[in-house]
């Protein structure tokens, strides 16, 4: 069994997988300090343990899980992965990134497939049929759209979304709400229609936090996974073991 974390800045995600089947997750956020001393207590079976982290470590988490798991890995570039990385920077790339676009390909292998990570910073990514993961972009996502707006103008509200908004506002609430969700949906189908015409039979798969609301108004085929960046994980520890690779403690 895999004990399988996502650290980031405001939340943790924690996943155990049993042969490549999600037994648990858990989403709380860093100030609940929530021990994992407890989830773990419940799977002793439990042998092998990735982290992915764009924040810091809670307190103790670090030295407890390296002591813990005989076989531990924290996800870095230097990691052995099943895709070939071509990108200048590979020092710099989110490892988010790279375990959704591993899980990505261990779904759809050999296609060629557009990763859309819907959160507070949407991440746009390529990965080729033959497995190589080509690079991407990354945009303000929906919450940080409705936010800016509102903190640095002097007088527009924030505003939330919702299911329906028009093509064209008909009141500042409404124009905001429509003008950040079209805008959003407008870049989405663009890169979806642009990349369609160059790479023929690609697959789309959304994920993060926004991953449903956006599919419901996405015009095109898409594939939602909220998951996606365990599977990914999943894969890259299973791969490593696969490997006979020396975790790291």
């Amino acid at each position: 069994m895999n004990l399988l974390i996502d650290i980031g800045n405001t939340q943790i995600k924690l996943a155990i997988s049993n042969n490549s089947v999600i037994q648990r997750f858990d989403v709380f956020q860093r100030s609940s300090h929530q021990s994992i001393s407890e989830i773990i207590a419940n799977y002793p079976g439990l042998t092998n343990c990735i982290v992915v982290r764009s924040g810091s470590y809670p307190e103790d988490w670090e030295e407890y899980l390296k002591n813990h798991f005989p076989s531990f890995i924290e996800l870095n570039h230097t990691t052995p992965i099943p895709l070939q990385i071509v990108y200048d920077s590979k020092e710099s790339l989110g490892m988010d990134r790279i375990a959704s676009a591993v899980g990505a390909n261990h779904q759809f292998p050999g296609k060629n497939i557009l990763v859309i990570d819907a959160g507070t910073a949407i991440t746009i990514d390529f990965v080729s049929s033959e497995e190589k993961y080509l690079g991407g972009n990354i945009i303000p996502g929906m919450s940080t759209r409705f936010k800016s707006l509102h903190d640095y103008t002097n007088s527009l509200p924030l505003v939330k979304p919702e299911d329906e908004f028009p093509l064209l506002g008909h009141s500042t609430e409404t124009a905001i709400r429509a003008g950040v969700i079209n805008g959003i949906i407008f870049e989405l189908e663009g890169y979806i229609r642009i990349l369609e015409n160059k790479y023929p039979q690609l697959s789309v798969l959304i994920t993060g936090g926004d991953a449903e609301f956006f599919a419901k108004h996405l015009k095109s085929d898409i594939f939602v996974d909220i998951n996606l960046i365990f599977a990914g994980l999943n894969r890259i520890i299973e791969y490593n073991a696969y490997q006979g690779q020396k975790f790291s403690r």
